[in-house]
C-alpha cells in the first residue's frame, strides 16, 4: 500500500498509535531513571544514569513494543531501532551534545527494525549484569567516526527470563559512570514509511505546505573575523541545496532566495512561513589554515524544534564526506524514498582536490559580481581548478559558462571555446545536470534549437528542481511553440525561488507573448524596475497589438539609452522554430517602427 493511501484511509489512527508508542517509550524512559532532551522528527534523544539501566529499559521497551504489535495489522505496525553508546555529552540549550550523541546515534542506524545495538564500551559494563544475550558484530567502521569500534546485538533471552528480571527491577544496584549515557532512539515504520513521513504529509494538508518534505538551506556563517571565508561559506550553501534538489521528492527553496537572509538575525518560524517550507538547515563554518569545522542542525520550522544537530571537524580533503553526510542526514530525517541508484547518482563527489574545489568556489563567487574584470578572474580561477584536477567536470561547466557570458556581452569574438568547454564537461559527468544545462545555454547562443532541447530536457531529467533551470529551458519552450509547458515551468521555478530574479518575469511574459496574451505580457514586463532592451521591444509591441502604441521615437530614444551602440541587426535571427511565431515577431517589430535587416 502507498504511503500517501495509508495515511489517508486512517490519517487520526495511524497518528495515534504513533503518539501512544512514544508515550510508552517515554514511560520506560522515565522509569528507568532516564531523561528524554529531544523528540523532534522521528528520533527520541536520552541519557541514563547507567549502563544497566539503558539496556535495561530497551529491552523492556522493545518488547512491549513487539507485544502491542501482534494486534495491529502488519502494515501499519511500528517498530523502533536503538543505538546505546557511553561517552562524554554536554548538556546545551536543553539538548545533548557530544562525541557520545555521535556514536549512539551511527550505532542505531546499523540496527535492525526492533533491534538493539550496543558499543563495547556498554557492552563491559553490564557484562554478566543482565539476562540477556549479546551478539558480536566484530569491529565496524562507523560514518565520521575515525576508529572502528567492536558492537554487539543484544539479544532477550525467553519471555520467561525477561519475567523475572523484571521482578528483579527494583532489587539491582546502579553503576556508577564519570559520563552520562547517550541513547538515540529513532523510530520507523515498515517498508521504509516513518512517523517524520506522517507528520509531513498531516501539516501539508493543515497548513498548506508542499505534499512532499520542503526544506530551505539558510547560508552559512562563517565564524570568526575572517570575511574571505565567505566563497566558501556560500559555495557550500549553493552546493547543499543544489545537491538536496535533485531528489525528486524533497521540495528545496533556491540558494538565491536562502541568501536574503545572510548575516541576519534569524527567526526560524518567521523564514520558515516567509520561505513557505517546514524545515531550515543551519550551520557555522570555522577555518584554521586546512582545518574546517562545520556544525548543522535541521530544524522544524513551525515548532522551532531542533530536529538533528552535528559537528564535523576535517581537513580540507574530507569537505566532500562533511557535505555528503549532511545531505544524506537530512534526506533520512526527512524520510525521503530513494532507490540505490538515484543516490549513487546524486551523492558523487565533484572532485578529488580540496585545492580545485577552492578555486572553483572562488570562480563562482567573482563571476557572480558580472562584470568584465569579475569575469576574467572567474575564468582565472576555473583553470586553475581545472590544472589541479583534469576531471573536474564542474570546473569545465563553469569556465564554459564564464566564456559563454564573453561572447554575449561582446568581449569575445566566437563562442568556440565556450562550447568545447562545455561539450568537455558533458563528457567527464554525463550524469550531472549542470553540465548539461551549461550545453544547453550554449546552444541556445548559436541558435541551435534542437540540440538546445535535448540537453535542456536531459538536465530536466536529471533535476527537474533547480528554478533557474525551469526558468531558462521555458524560454527554449516558448520558442518552441510549447507555451502551456513554459507558463507551468515558471510558474513552479517562482514557487521553488520566493525571491526569484526579475529575468523570470521576463521569460514568464515571453511564454504569455507567443500565446497571444499581450494584456498579461504588458502587466509582467511593466510591473520590472529595469527592462532589457529585447524585453522592452516586447512591451512595445504588446501594446502596440492592443491599440495603445508607443511613438516609435520615443522606443528608439529608450533603447539607444541603455546601450548608444544599439541596432536591430540580430532580431529577425530569433530562434523561433514555427514559421508563424517567427511571422508574428516580426509583424509586431513592423508595427512599432523597427526597420527590417538584411542577414
Amino acid at each position: 500500500m502507498g504511503y500517501s493511501k495509508l495515511v489517508g484511509n486512517d490519517e487520526e489512527g495511524t497518528l495515534h498509535l504513533f503518539h501512544q508508542y512514544a508515550e510508552l517509550v517515554a514511560g520506560f524512559v522515565s522509569a528507568h531513571g532516564g531523561r528524554i532532551f529531544n523528540t523532534a522528527g522521528d528520533a527520541l534523544l536520552a541519557e541514563f544514569p547507567s549502563p544497566v539501566e539503558a539496556v535495561r529499559a530497551s529491552l523492556e521497551m522493545q518488547r512491549e513494543i513487539e507485544q502491542q504489535n501482534q494486534s495491529i495489522a502488519k502494515h501499519r505496525q511500528i517498530h523502533f531501532r536503538i543505538g546505546i553508546h557511553l561517552g562524554d555529552v554536554v548538556v546545551e540549550d536543553n539538548n545533548l551534545e557530544g562525541d557520545g550523541i555521535n556514536v549512539a546515534a551511527r550505532l542505531q542506524s546499523q540496527a535492525d527494525a526492533g533491534g538493539i545495538l550496543i558499543s563495547d564500551d556498554i557492552y563491559r559494563q553490564i557484562r554478566g549484569k543482565l539476562d540477556a544475550a549479546f551478539e558480536s558484530l566484530g569491529r565496524r567502521r562507523l560514518k565520521n567516526i575515525s576508529t572502528p569500534i567492536p558492537i554487539y546485538r543484544v539479544l532477550p533471552k525467553s519471555r520467561s527470563w525477561l519475567q523475572r528480571l523484571l521482578r528483579r527491577a527494583g532489587d539491582h544496584r546502579p553503576l556508577t559512570v564519570a559520563a552520562g549515557t547517550a541513547v538515540a532512539i529513532v523510530a520507523i515504520l515498515t517498508f521504509v514509511f516513518s512517523p517524520a513521513a506522517i507528520w509531513n504529509f498531516v501539516t501539508s494538508r493543515i497548513e498548506g505546505l508542499p505534499e512532499e518534505p520542503s526544506i530551505a538551506v539558510l547560508p552559512l556563517k562563517a565564524l570568526g573575523d575572517n570575511s574571505q571565508e565567505d566563497y566558501l561559506c556560500d559555495g557550500l550553501t549553493t552546493d547543499i541545496t543544489a545537491e538536496l534538489s535533485r531528489f525528486k521528492n524533497l521540495f528545496v527553496i533556491a540558494s538565491n532566495s536562502s541568501f536574503a537572509y545572510k548575516n541576519k538575525p534569524v527567526d526560524v518560524q518567521t523564514v520558515g512561513r516567509a520561505l513557505g517550507v517546514r524545515y531550515l538547515l543551519q550551520g557555522t563554518l570555522q577555518r584554521d589554515g586546512s582545518r574546517v569545522r562545520i556544525s548543522a542542525q535541521l530544524v522544524d520550522a513551525p515548532s522551532r524544534r531542533q530536529i538533528w544537530s552535528d559537528r564535523y571537524d576535517s581537513q580540507g580533503d574530507d569537505i566532500f564526506a562533511i557535505q555528503d553526510d549532511i545531505i544524506e542526514t537530512v534526506v533520512a530525517r526527512l524520510a525521503v524514498q530513494v532507490n540505490a541508484a538515484e543516490r549513487e547518482r546524486i551523492m558523487q563527489d565533484p572532485t578529488d582536490s580540496a585545492e580545485a574545489y577552492d578555486h572553483y568556489l572562488k570562480g563562482r563567487q567573482l563571476f557572480d559580481l558580472y562584470t568584465r574584470e569579475g569575469n576574467a578572474g572567474a575564468k582565472q580561477e576555473f583553470s586553475r581548478a581545472i590544472a589541479l584536477d583534469p576531471k573536474f567536470a564542474r570546473a569545465y561547466s563553469w569556465a564554459g559558462y564564464a566564456h559563454l557570458e564573453d561572447y554575449k556581452q561582446g568581449w569575445a569574438d566566437s563562442p568556440e571555446l565556450a562550447s568545447r568547454l562545455a561539450t568537455q564537461a558533458v563528457s567527464l559527468a554525463p550524469d550531472d545536470y549542470y553540465t548539461h544545462w551549461t550545453l544547453a545555454s550554449v546552444y541556445m547562443e548559436l541558435k541551435d534549437t534542437a540540440a538546445a532541447r535535448r540537453e535542456y530536457d536531459r538536465a530536466y531529467e536529471l533535476n527537474a528542481n533547480d528554478p533557474d533551470l525551469l526558468a531558462e529551458r521555458a524560454d527554449m519552450l516558448s520558442f518552441q511553440g510549447n507555451t502551456a509547458n513554459a507558463i507551468a515551468d515558471i510558474e513552479r521555478a517562482k514557487r521553488l525561488n520566493p525571491g526569484f530574479p526579475e529575468w523570470y518575469q521576463w521569460s514568464l511574459a515571453l511564454a504569455h507573448f507567443q500565446d497571444r496574451n499581450y494584456d498579461e505580457t504588458v502587466k509582467l514586463l511593466t510591473a520590472m524596475s529595469d527592462l532589457p532592451n529585447e524585453a522592452y521591444l516586447m512591451l512595445a509591441m504588446s501594446r502596440a497589438r492592443m491599440g495603445n502604441p508607443i511613438a516609435p521615437d520615443d522606443i528608439m530614444t529608450e533603447l539607444r539609452s541603455k546601450d548608444p551602440e544599439w541596432t536591430p541587426a540580430h532580431l529577425d535571427r530569433m530562434p523561433f522554430v514555427k514559421a508563424e511565431d517567427q511571422e508574428h515577431w516580426m509583424k509586431g517589430l513592423e508595427m512599432i517602427g523597427i526597420p527590417k535587416t538584411t542577414k
